[in-house]
């Protein structure tokens, strides 16, 4: 084999007169590569701001509503920090039940409930939660909860013996 046959091609002088051995197709990729990075980061940052990463935003909490009344929940939380879910019953009466299902403790520790019920029992359907009413509606109560697990806690909820509403949080780590 020749000398000349293993010689490197000479470097190309630019025009400001460095001497560099430029990959000029990599570096287009790296930067394609780079761009959708940052497109990735923004989206990142936008759903945070929107609420998916738990605590805040518009996308933080759900509403559903049932006749008997309505349940504020949040649809993304944080495993091991602070939540709360807002229960207002639309119908009259001085006596009014919320019924969390048996998953519902699988994923969830209610630290306090303001006002405390009157009477809680367990039945097959789950916790049972009985709350007086002196006044009109609306009732409100609020259940502050603390997240146990992470992963995609499915529950129901029903509110003054009605149809049960199923309920999904996801509980990011």
């Amino acid at each position: 084999m020749n000398k000349a046959d293993t010689a490197q091609p000479p470097i190309p002088i630019r025009d400001d007169g460095l001497q560099l051995e430029e990959h000029r197709d990599f570096q287009e990729r790296f930067w394609t590569v780079e761009r959708w990075a940052w497109v990735g980061f923004g989206l990142i940052l936008l759903a945070a701001l929107a609420g998916l990463g738990g605590g805040g935003g518009v996308l933080a909490h759900a509403t559903i509503a049932t006749e008997a009344g309505k349940v504020d929940y949040p649809r993304v939380a944080r495993w091991e920090s602070a939540d709360e879910v807002t229960v207002t019953f639309g119908s009259p009466g001085e006596e009014h039940r919320l019924t969390l299902s048996p998953q519902f403790s699988q994923y969830f520790q209610i630290e306090d409930i303001q006002p405390l019920p009157e009477r809680s029992l367990t039945s097959p359907a789950g916790e049972v939660m009985v709350f007086r009413s002196e006044n009109g509606p609306p009732s409100k109560v609020v259940l502050h909860l603390r997240p146990q697990r992470p992963g995609l806690a499915g529950y129901e909820v029903s509110l003054n013996g009605g149809d049960p509403v199923g309920v999904t949080t996801v509980v990011l780590p």
